[in-house]
């Protein structure tokens, strides 16, 4: 004959940490807070990627790796209440976040960096320096502007046409030299008047090439001036941010290599905060109502109790029936030290039974002073 013993509704709290509610929810605030900013940077830098609709589905993608990473602690958290059960699921989540957290903090160190290279860049302009060099360039833009008119000219054929009249020149000064000092009527004044126009031909062409020449020497200025430019945009200055400055005087360090380090562990910093926050959080969100079992008042200890060979016993809040003479089983195992680890996955291996069978005699063995249920719901033997 099954006879029953049901234990008495006298519930009893083992001890727990327990956290006020106002600290758990300004706990949930900064971790929400840090998850909120590593999503954010997740999206800005992925959408970086395209342009349009593409920026728009990689911004996706960047929100559903940080969202995918606070699931997966949640389930973490889930499953490591049983680790020794769950050991395949716990080892997935922790790969997964792994994963999932070197993609966030390549994210946050992305943005970082262009967050920091715009500041730079903004920082450039607003420089002395900048505006000199910009300033040469308009100068030497302006100076290309007013020679343009030579830009596009034969040279050859100019130079072809000023070496003729050049010759020309020449002779009729040769000519003029050659005259009787007295003869200007018919030798002195005709080779003057050759000698003026030979010259007011050569001028206009003189102009045209010194303009060419001026034109080619303006190109050259202007390009030399927009490489200074741009040998301050790729960091030929310092733009850097005073705060990496100081430091590198502090730490005989360049200011490249502490904003690089500094960066670096701000990004490290975000992405793994964020998630031991939150994980904090979920644990001690389920630790934050007391764990009660049920029991009567202990009048003898166990060896003192005597059960018939059928006997079963029940807790309520289980309502499952298990046989004492397995129970009994569990005990001398216990007590002789053959048992040692009283885990779900190794009662089920040893006894052979369901999950809510081990879940009574875990509780039993509580009640009986046998055992004790640690924070994470492990059972030490006492």
């Amino acid at each position: 004959m099954n006879i029953a013993a049901t234990l008495p509704n006298s519930p009893i709290q083992l001890p727990t940490f327990t956290i006020s509610k106002w600290r758990l929810r300004f706990l949930t605030l900064v971790a929400v807070g840090l998850v909120v900013m590593g999503i954010l940077c997740n999206i800005i830098f992925y959408s970086e990627f395209g342009q349009g609709f593409s920026s728009l589905v990689y911004a996706i993608i960047g929100l559903l790796f940080d969202l995918s990473k606070v699931i997966i602690i949640g389930l973490f958290v889930i499953f490591l209440a049983d680790f020794e059960k769950n050991l395949a699921e716990v080892t997935i989540c922790i790969m997964t976040w792994f994963v999932l957290s070197l993609l966030s903090f390549g994210a946050a160190y992305g943005f970082l960096s262009q967050v920091n290279e715009k500041y730079e860049a903004t920082r450039l302009k607003e420089s002395n320096i900048y505006a000199r060099h910009e300033a040469a360039v308009q100068t030497a833009q302006n100076k290309l502007d007013s020679l343009s008119q030579y830009a596009a000219i034969e040279i050859q054929a100019l130079e072809s046409q000023k070496k003729t009249l050049e010759n020309s020149i020449g002779q009729w000064e040769t000519k003029k030299a050659a005259c009787p000092k007295n003869w200007f009527s018919k030798c002195i004044n005709p080779a003057q008047s050759q000698f003026d126009s030979f010259q007011n031909k050569l001028s206009p062409l003189t102009t045209q090439l010194n303009g060419h020449t001026a034109y080619l020497s303006a190109i050259q200025h202007k390009e030399s001036a927009v490489n200074a430019l741009s040998q301050l945009d790729t960091g030929a200055i310092n733009t850097y941010h005073p705060l990496f400055v100081n430091l590198g005087n502090v730490t005989h360090q360049e200011a490249g290599s502490v904003k690089g380090l500094f960066i670096l562990l701000t990004s490290f910093v975000v992405e793994l905060l964020a998630s031991v926050l939150f994980y904090l959080k979920a644990r001690l969100q389920n630790q934050a109502q007391p764990y009660r079992v049920y029991t009567q008042p202990q009048t003898s200890a166990y060896e003192q109790r005597q059960y018939a060979p059928s006997q079963t016993i029940e807790l309520p809040a289980q309502k499952t029936m298990i046989d004492t003479d397995v129970y009994q089983q569990v005990v001398s195992d216990v007590q002789s030290k053959q048992l040692k680890n009283g885990s779900f996955r190794t009662l089920n291996a040893k006894y052979k039974l369901t999950q809510n069978q081990i879940t009574t005699i875990r509780n039993q063995l509580v009640v009986d002073g046998l055992a004790i249920l640690e924070r994470r719901q492990e059972l030490v033997f006492v």
